[in-house]
């Protein structure tokens, strides 16, 4: 290959991927998620990127990475307050649906299980995903 400036041409490459992010260099949600993709859970249901959830998911991952490396959980409603996301405490089903399926294409147990419902026993996936975390 030739080029004009008389240097050696490169490979383009995929943008590099923050791992406690999970953004790419060029703000994107991370490895494979792309606004208007829809994506299959790890429970089979298919779930949309929408421009806003796309927008939310680098904020959510570090939030929970950061919950799960020190062995915490958090509700529903805190991860909205804390977030300020723009979803209600009870919508964000499908938003974590998005965070469990990238959380798969990254090879990793799914950070959404680290978000319970206040008063409730934590899932036996929490213990999983802190183990993970936490080495």
């Amino acid at each position: 290959m030739e080029t004009t400036s008389g240097t050696t041409p490169t490979t383009p490459t995929a943008p590099a991927t923050d791992p406690t992010s999970g953004t790419t260099a060029a703000g994107g949600p991370g490895p494979g998620l792309t606004t208007g993709e829809t994506v299959e859970t790890p429970d089979g249901r298919r779930v949309r990127v929408t421009e806003r959830a796309a927008a939310c998911l680098p904020r959510v991952r570090a939030h929970l990475l950061g919950l799960a490396r020190a062995g915490e959980t958090t509700t529903y409603g805190a991860l909205v307050r804390d977030l300020a996301l723009p979803y209600p405490a009870v919508g964000l089903g499908r938003l974590l649906d998005l965070v469990a399926a990238d959380c798969a294409r990254r090879g990793e147990p799914g950070l959404d299980a680290v978000v319970v419902a206040a008063g409730s026993a934590p899932d036996p996936a929490v213990a999983r995903v802190h183990r993970h975390w936490r080495g």
